[in-house]
């Protein structure tokens, strides 16, 4: 079969791999039909870290986790690319119960087995049963991260298929939702639980390195009826989109210090505050910004050994900072009544739609939200 393979920097391409097959009575194979880049994926599409990650590492500047994750060599080629798709269901183990031949599916990103400690504590992508020696597992980013092969392949084995898959409900269109499978999910987490519990909060999101994650916090967060959502980026393109799904678009230039942004937020400080950016001084400032009893999310990376944090601001705030990795499986199902709704429409962040041929070229493509898409063999779907 084919999968969409990384090479190297600026360099991926479809090769013929072995076809998955069934390896236990708890798998499904699926067939991905629509696929998105994740944000992420950027980290190694556009830059070469074989060398300058594990020199940062030696000379004291980078956490040397980074290579238990990415692997060493980090992201070493070739390996499947992509781990955001959506698919159909073409076989099935005999344990399996939750789905059938057919089914249109979300896949998350990280294997999960739904029944170890992390899982029963709703941390999927910390599962502790995926049989293999790494921190995470996941599709789509190496062995560093198992062996799992990347979505963007004719076909994809999932090894817990009860525990992961996630049926599309009617009403819902697939590829509109690909990037479920992590990017829309994960923007989810950082403002869906926070406005349930502070109905029509304010808002500020960074925008920058999580490109569309920033999007589609900003998206949400006014789906959820926050009564003001503000939206920092020194992206033009993503500050007009910003604008599209109902942000106030506020343009931080390249160059221009993040503090002088003070007289334009709002003074009291936001109960809420999303950092996507990747700088650890945006996610400093976002915290300065908090309101008594405020969250600040971090859902970029975050790679140095040692970053500078106002602890005491945060202590005098009673301010909650969560920074970690995506757990799309406890979060896709929110997700979906306020897609069925209207409120949330993630199409608006979607700049490149591309056939499923054309992925090669496709993904090297410097756009915010790329998704990819072919035919699926039910027509109906």
């Amino acid at each position: 079969m084919q999968q969409l393979t990384f090479l190297g920097k600026n360099s991926v391409a479809w090769q013929e791999v072995r076809e998955p097959v069934l390896q236990s009575e708890q798998e499904a194979i699926v067939r991905p039909f629509a696929a998105a880049r994740c944000d992420g994926d950027s980290f190694f599409l556009f830059h070469d870290y074989r060398k300058v990650m594990p020199l940062g590492v030696n000379l004291n500047y980078l956490d040397p986790k980074v290579l238990d994750v990415f692997g060493n060599p980090p992201l070493q080629p070739p390996f499947g690319v992509g781990h955001e798709a959506i698919g159909e269901v073409t076989e099935i183990g005999s344990a399996v119960k939750n789905v059938r031949r057919g089914d249109v599916v979300v896949v998350p990103w990280a294997i999960s087995c739904g029944h170890c400690n992390p899982c029963r504590r709703q941390l999927p992508a910390n599962c502790s049963r995926t049989d293999k020696k790494t921190l995470v597992s996941a599709y789509g980013f190496g062995a560093g991260m198992g062996d799992f092969g990347g979505m963007v392949s004719d076909k994809i084995r999932v090894p817990f298929a009860d525990a992961m898959l996630v049926k599309i409900p009617e009403g819902v269109n697939p590829i509109h939702c690909a990037s479920l499978s992590d990017n829309i999910s994960d923007a989810y987490r950082s403002v869906g639980p926070q406005l349930d519990k502070f109905p029509e909060a304010p808002v500020l999101v960074f925008g920058g390195n999580a490109k569309s994650i920033g999007l589609y916090a900003a998206a949400l967060a006014v789906a959820k009826g926050s009564t003001q959502v503000d939206y920092v980026d020194d992206n033009l393109e993503r500050l007009t989109i910003a604008a599209r799904v109902g942000a106030n678009p506020i343009e931080l230039r390249k160059k221009q210090k993040v503090s002088t942004l003070s007289g334009v937020l709002i003074k009291e400080g936001y109960p809420i505050v999303v950092d996507a950016s990747g700088s650890v001084t945006k996610l400093a400032f976002g915290i300065q910004n908090l309101a008594p009893g405020g969250t600040a999310t971090g859902v970029a990376f975050y790679v140095k050994k040692r970053n500078s944090l106002p602890l005491w601001e945060m202590y005098l705030r009673s301010a909650t900072l969560h920074v970690g990795i995506s757990h799309s499986r406890r979060d896709i199902p929110d997700v979906f009544p306020l897609i069925k709704s209207g409120k949330f429409k993630p199409e608006k962040i979607t700049t490149m739609l591309a056939d499923w041929s054309d992925a090669p070229e496709a993904y090297l493509e410097l756009s915010t939200k790329l998704i990819i898409h072919r035919q699926p063999l039910n027509n109906s779907n």
